[in-house]
């Protein structure tokens, strides 16, 4: 009801031909009307000529394959697109000063001219004044754009305006238009050229990054990095990188404990093996690995019926030559005699080796130990033969370490150097141990070459190790500073690289 009402007071007579509708806004009808659409459409077709205008400057920036001919080419279309008769274009390098890349309709740039420096020091004015400059109907003054009063001094009638280009609040560039004896400058120009600069200032940046080198790009990456991290406006940040460097060259430099790693095993000092004294047979085994045993223990006995029965022939062959001896006596033949008496010697002394043998078929202990290795148990009955080895008894109370150091660190190693000892049994009771020997010779083990050092341990009251446990052993050197360690283990890495590359 209330729209009609409305519509009602627009009909009655006296009623302006413009109304107001709910909101308050003017309706235009008639040439008021058209006029209104009229100027609509040609905004939009204004709006589309500048974004077309733009797309075809990125088209010339972005068509070249390196950046020089691409500058060039967009030198060439910056001219021709705002009617300029001259475009100059400027990159920022990457020790912040500004060189002159391009000059439209020249094929080089002669940096060390006197126009190419006047440039040089316009485009320098602009990056330090940050804004469009429109010389000389620009709002700053004539005293403070001293660069852009020279240059505009050389000519008579030139119009001067010099856009600069910025990219995440860092200057790429200059563009540099010059019109001589031509109208100056609209503010539609200038509207355009502030959005060709926002919109080419990212692309032209890219493009110089694309010719750096890797290095060049990793440096500005981490200038970038530390920039957002570390700027002017964070104090804290800033503060507290520097006391973090000053933490860690101070932890760098000053000389720390220094230590050699190895890995140890525990061996007895002194191992005895107990052999199979003669070809024979396995009777009993009274121990097992393990065991402590003392000095005289009996450990196994050897089958003992065939030495008996060896022992009574030779009793037999003994008694028959006897009689020979002495049936020969009684001929006095001397040589009969000297037969005989050669006869029975043989076999007395074939008796004393059945009988020696007889005595050594009980295997005991030649001293105080532990059974480390062997168990005949299960051979009881089977042959074995002179020579073979059926025990190794290690003392219990003396140890030496068998350390494998690498061969990178066994010339931080010598006689006399202490260090201690953890096993992996005990992580946390550590033992002193003492050099006493290294072998001149490295044993090659799971692709790396370490070298045996033979240590005498301290075992402590209450720990009562068994050989054959492993553990980690560290070997103490001078003290030396993280940094000179680093820098030693970085030479040595770096000279064995040279060496490969050279051979």
């Amino acid at each position: 009801m209330r729209a009609t009402h409305r519509y009602q007071e627009a009909t009655q007579p006296g009623v302006d031909s413009e109304s107001l509708p709910g909101n308050g806004e003017r309706v235009p009808n008639g040439a008021a009307k058209d006029a209104l659409v009229l100027d609509r459409a040609e905004k939009a077709e204004s709006l589309a000529d500048q974004q077309a205008s733009v797309l075809a400057l990125l088209a010339e920036l972005l068509a070249p394959t390196d950046l020089e001919r691409a500058v060039d080419a967009f030198a060439g279309a910056l001219q021709q697109q705002f009617a300029a008769t001259r475009v100059a274009i400027g990159l920022v390098q990457e020790d912040g000063v500004i060189a002159l890349n391009a000059i439209s309709q020249q094929a080089t740039v002669d940096v060390a001219s006197d126009e190419a420096r006047l440039l040089t020091e316009v485009m320098e004015e602009c990056i330090d004044y940050e804004q469009l400059v429109c010389f000389p109907s620009s709002d700053a003054g004539l005293e403070v754009l001293t660069a852009h009063r020279a240059l505009y001094s050389r000519h008579d009638r030139n119009n001067l305006v010099s856009v600069p280009l910025f990219r995440h609040a860092e200057p790429v560039g200059v563009l540099l238009l010059e019109r001589l004896d031509a109208e100056p400058f609209v503010a539609d120009t200038l509207d355009l050229l502030e959005h060709v600069a926002l919109v080419t200032a990212p692309l032209i940046a890219v493009r110089c990054e694309a010719e750096l080198g890797t290095f060049a790009r990793l440096r500005h990456a981490m200038h970038a990095f530390f920039s957002q991290r570390f700027g002017a406006q964070r104090h804290g940040a800033r503060l507290l990188l520097v006391l973090s460097l000053a933490a860690l060259v101070f932890v760098a430099m000053v000389p720390l404990p220094h230590s050699v790693p190895a890995d140890a095993e525990l061996v007895p000092s002194e191992r005895r093996l107990i052999a199979a004294p003669f070809d024979g047979f396995v009777e009993q085994v009274v121990v097992k690995p393990g065991e402590a045993v003392s000095a005289g223990q009996l450990l196994a006995r050897l089958d003992s019926v065939e030495l008996e029965l060896e022992l009574t022939r030779r009793d037999g062959e003994i008694a028959s030559a006897e009689s020979e001896f002495r049936a020969a006596m009684a001929s006095y033949d001397r040589q009969a005699t000297a037969i005989a008496r050669a006869k029975l010697d043989r076999e007395r002394a074939l008796r004393a080796l059945v009988s020696q043998r007889l005595d050594r078929i009980e295997l005991r202990a030649p001293i105080d130990g532990l059974i480390v290795s062997g168990d005949p148990a299960d051979a009881i009955g089977t042959p074995v033969t002179r020579g073979e080895a059926l025990f190794e008894i290690a003392r219990a109370d003396g140890f030496e370490v068998h350390l494998m150091v690498h061969e990178r660190h066994i010339r931080e190693v010598q006689e006399g150097q202490v260090g201690s000892l953890s096993l992996r049994s005990r992580p946390s009771e550590a033992m002193p141990f003492i050099v006493r020997a290294i072998h001149p010779v490295a044993e090659s083990a799971d692709g790396a070459s370490r070298f045996r050092v033979r240590a005498a341990l301290d075992v402590p009251p209450g720990i009562t190790p068994r050989p054959g446990e492993s553990g980690i052993a560290s070997l103490n050197t001078d003290r030396v500073s993280l940094a000179r360690r680093w820098g030693q283990t970085l030479l040595q890495h770096l000279s064995e690289l040279w060496w490969r590359l050279s051979s």
